[in-house]
């Protein structure tokens, strides 16, 4: 039986199905009640379960309550305690049988012969019986029974009848023994100084204690005024009731004003937060300083940006370990709203603290300080962002077809005949070193003698990211970076890949059939070591056409995030630091011109 199931034997009333419950007629609304903890005891004497006990969980429903509900002057179980069957004289108060009564043997009485015979003890004179386990007069000690003595049965309470006191008796009461009697047989004098009967007292007293707010006691219009009366219950229930309307009432006024409250407080203080607070609506009236502090163009293309992300920005779920990207939320996959309290800062200016932070690689503590925010939401809002802009803007590099190539291709590269495809340079970024051995060997730059993370970038001849690779230890050479990467699989037969000198990755790109173009390399016989003519007008025109994608990484270092030491704990933001970097680059104005 648990809280929705009434405790009583014959009761079957259940919250669940209220269909099939049954109302009495005394009973307003079926309500199921738990009992208190000091009155467990009692009600599983009252219940009458065997091997069974009241625990918090026991509810017993409205029927069985004298008022139709626990009050003050009857808080248990009364009324059908045997189910809805039992005898209407009994009402189903009684929980059990009542005890028998003890029956005594008869008595037998024993000739003064037989009683000196069986005890040697003097004859029991005439007119008094004896029993063998009794003494002379029907109560003793005997042989039979070890000395022990037998009390008699208990005699049965009688109630004593109600005591009627008349103003005589009150009078005769009054004297110096009327103390023995207590309190209660004393005369009260009344206001006039006039002696008023018990009940009176009683009742002046009650009505002067009791005010109109709190006058739940009697109904004044019942001539009773008994404590039992049924009618004076039911108007002291209907005045609680009134009562407690009254007060959720006001509770709920106020309730509404603290609301009001919350939220005007919450106004004042945002009001208060961005006159201090930097935000996106102090700069965005200077392309420039978009472009010093996002590293976009101009605050259109910021615009831009955040329309293209706002739409799935909304119901983002923010980073909070490593354990919160596991699996995504209901709100999430139906692109609800993100659930909880709203967000400190707007999502353009968590926009716009993200590129701040990739940008200008500003400390945390300074951005928080900024933004009116706590240290650990610049975090949180940091570890979110720059993964979901990777996500959003990871179309803007892009891949393009011959067609499109040529579509856009520059006079520097005409000696090519449009077959030029892409150009391929590395670029390494300062990490701090690792404690561990294994992984500083493993990240160790010899070119760089320090630890760094090796990226290769690739751009169009029009001067656009196109490839850009996930970031691998500086240890790693650039033959073995291109063997990691997808980059000859986009590459199609016929294709031109233009590279630096130590790119020697010909054999790579044969099964391909794409042709790799490089600076000569230099002589090392005895003869001479110079280059020839048409050596040299290669070497010139290689490195005017290759140097622009040195260009390219050099926009990209324009980030000062990109610029190190990078901290070990953000190494796995570095992916989508550089996708995002290169989205921005591309979004910037055209590198190489069309015609130069």
């Amino acid at each position: 039986m648990g809280r929705h199931i009434c405790a009583v034997c014959g009761c079957n009333n259940d919250r669940n199905h209220p269909e099939r419950n049954v109302v009495k007629e005394h009973v307003k609304q079926l309500k199921f009640h738990l009992c208190q903890k000091r009155h467990y005891a009692l009600w599983t004497r009252l219940l009458g379960w065997k091997d069974w006990k009241v625990s918090r969980t026991t509810a017993v429903c409205s029927n069985h309550f004298a008022y139709g509900e626990p009050f003050p002057t009857d808080r248990h179980p009364t009324l059908y305690l045997r189910g809805y069957d039992t005898d209407s004289a009994t009402d189903g108060k009684t929980c059990r049988p009542p005890p028998k009564k003890r029956q005594e043997a008869p008595l037998r009485k024993i000739t003064p012969t037989q009683q000196q015979s069986n005890s040697g003890t003097d004859p029991v004179p005439d007119g008094e019986t004896s029993h063998p386990h009794l003494g002379p007069g029907g109560y003793g000690t005997d042989s039979a029974n070890n000395g022990k003595t037998r009390r008699p049965p208990p005699k049965e309470r009688q109630e004593a009848p109600p005591l009627k006191i008349t103003p005589s008796k009150q009078q005769s009461n009054s004297g110096p023994d009327s103390a023995l009697h207590g309190e209660t047989s004393r005369p009260h004098p009344g206001p006039g100084g006039d002696v008023m009967e018990p009940m009176a007292a009683a009742r002046e007293s009650r009505d002067q204690f009791s005010v109109d707010e709190h006058d739940y006691t009697f109904d004044q219009s019942c001539e009773c005024q008994l404590p039992t009366c049924t009618c004076c219950a039911m108007a002291a229930v209907a005045a609680l009731q009134q009562r407690v309307w009254e007060l959720g009432t006001i509770i709920a006024g106020d309730a509404v004003e603290l609301a009001e409250l919350r939220t005007s407080n919450a106004q004042m203080k945002e009001a208060c937060n961005s006159v201090n607070r930097f935000s996106i609506l102090q700069i965005k009236h200077s392309d420039q300083l978009i472009k010093m502090y996002t590293g976009l163009p101009s605050f259109a293309l910021f615009q831009w940006v955040f329309d293209e992300v706002k739409s799935h920005a909304g119901n983002m779920r923010y980073y909070r370990g490593p354990n919160s990207t596991i699996n995504e939320n209901q709100y999430q996959l139906l692109n609800h709203g993100k659930p909880g309290p709203d967000r400190i800062l707007s999502m353009e200016n968590e926009l716009l603290l993200t590129l701040m932070k990739i940008r200008l690689n500003l400390n945390q503590q300074d951005l928080a300080v900024r933004f009116c925010i706590s240290q650990s939401t610049v975090s949180r809002i940091i570890n979110t962002w720059i993964p979901f802009l990777a996500h959003e803007l990871k179309h803007l590099i892009y891949w393009p077809t011959k067609e499109q190539i040529r579509k856009y291709y520059p006079s520097c590269f005409k000696t090519y005949h449009g077959d030029v495809r892409c150009i391929i340079d590395c670029t390494e970024i300062k990490i701090h070193r690792p404690s561990l051995a294994v992984s500083n060997n493993h990240v160790y730059s010899q070119y760089k003698s320090t630890c760094t993370l090796k990226v290769l970038v690739g751009i169009t001849p029009g001067g656009t990211i196109s490839f850009i690779s996930k970031p691998v230890g500086g240890s790693a050479s650039d033959k073995q970076l291109v063997q990691m990467t997808n980059l000859i699989d986009l590459l199609e037969e016929g294709d031109m890949l233009m590279a630096d000198r130590g790119f020697n990755i010909q054999e790579l790109l044969l099964q391909s059939q794409v042709r790799l173009i490089i600076p000569p390399f230099a002589r090392t016989t005895s003869s001479t070591n110079q280059f020839t003519e048409g050596e040299n007008v290669k070497t010139k025109t290689v490195a005017n056409s290759r140097i622009h994608v040195e260009r390219a990484i050099g926009r990209l270092k324009e980030f000062m995030f990109l610029h190190g030491p990078i901290p070990l704990n953000m190494i796995d933001l570095m992916e989508a630091v550089l996708v995002v970097c290169s989205a921005i680059v591309n979004l910037q104005p055209v590198l190489v011109p069309l015609h130069s």
